[in-house]
């Protein structure tokens, strides 16, 4: 392998190719870096000739790495990173002035409770900041945050490596949402009950067992999921006209209550309570943007813990 003389690199170059690698997508990492497309793949041809080799192959979803590419992301990934975190430590962050794109995986319930708190805030305190939200599960969101790809992610519950820093955000318990007037239910809802209906399961993994079938799998009890959705949108019209019981986070049920015409039940067990956790890589513990990130992302979501008087 033949050395590279470093005074006679573009060190442009290395964050194209750190975003590309992001992004597997020339008119994706174009528009971040603020280039045209060919402009970019200028300088993907020129960063194929500084390393010999292709480094990134076209594939039906996109663009592939190859292992050289892989090889070298571990490398110029956390250079370019580290080079950014000095950046903004020699230059200060101020959020009202900061012009910069941060990246969020959510789960589909943060999507809903947290995201509006969030952008509020990003409007009134942070104008030049943007923010692009994703959904990924937790295995997922680590792969994107060692790669750059994420700045932050929200997830429910889970271990996690030691390269990740976590904070805990908030806890939610969970109820049973049913049509108001449902005909199997008298009074308040009994595990025979529980056990004896449909239930909608919201789920956007290949997962099939929730917190809720966790729990009844302890106590030695199994529900039968009839549907599985991936997202959140439409629940509440499907309860409005079916007789099957779905269990969700308390904070939403009460909204989905106030406006349809549904009504909540206590489950008849404990222990369905998840824990969200602001998840990162150690690499931006001390980045000040991603702590201002980090803290607002905190503020947020004090009000959601106690839009139900902090049950957990």
């Amino acid at each position: 392998m033949r050395e590279i003389n470093i005074t006679t690199v573009d060190m442009n170059l290395l964050r194209v190719f750190d975003v590309i690698y992001r992004e597997r997508n020339l008119t994706r990492a174009g528009s971040f870096l603020c280039l045209t497309q060919s402009a970019t793949s200028h300088a993907l041809g020129r960063l194929r000739v500084l390393f010999d080799d292709e480094l990134f192959v076209r594939a039906p979803h996109g663009l592939t790495p190859t292992p050289r590419a892989v090889q070298l992301s571990g490398l110029i990934s956390p250079a370019v990173a580290a080079v950014q975190q000095a950046l903004n430590a020699a230059n200060g962050f101020d959020p009202e002035t900061a012009t910069m794109q941060l990246r969020i995986s959510l789960t589909d319930y943060a999507s809903s409770v947290l995201l509006p708190r969030l952008v509020h805030r990003l409007e009134r305190e942070a104008p030049g900041i943007d923010i692009e939200t994703s959904h990924a599960g937790p295995e997922e969101a680590r792969d994107r945050l060692d790669t750059g790809q994420l700045d932050l992610a929200v997830v429910a519950n889970g271990d996690h490596p030691t390269r990740f820093s976590l904070q805990h955000l908030f806890s939610e318990d969970y109820v049973c949402v049913a049509m108001h007037d449902h005909p199997l239910i008298e009074g308040g809802l009994t595990m025979p009950a529980f056990l004896q209906m449909r239930h909608v399961l919201v789920s956007a993994g290949t997962e099939q067992r929730s917190i809720v079938d966790r729990v009844l799998a302890a106590h030695g009890q199994r529900r039968r999921v009839a549907v599985k959705v991936p997202f959140l949108a439409g629940i509440a019209n499907l309860l409005t006209g079916s007789e099957m019981l779905c269990t969700l986070p308390r904070t939403l049920a009460d909204e989905l209550c106030t406006r349809w015409p549904l009504r909540q039940f206590e489950l008849p067990f404990d222990g369905v309570v998840a824990h969200y956790h602001a998840l990162w890589s150690q690499r931006d513990d001390d980045s000040p943007a991603h702590k201002w990130l980090r803290a607002l992302v905190a503020e947020c979501c004090e009000g959601i813990s106690c839009a139900h008087d902090g049950a957990v």
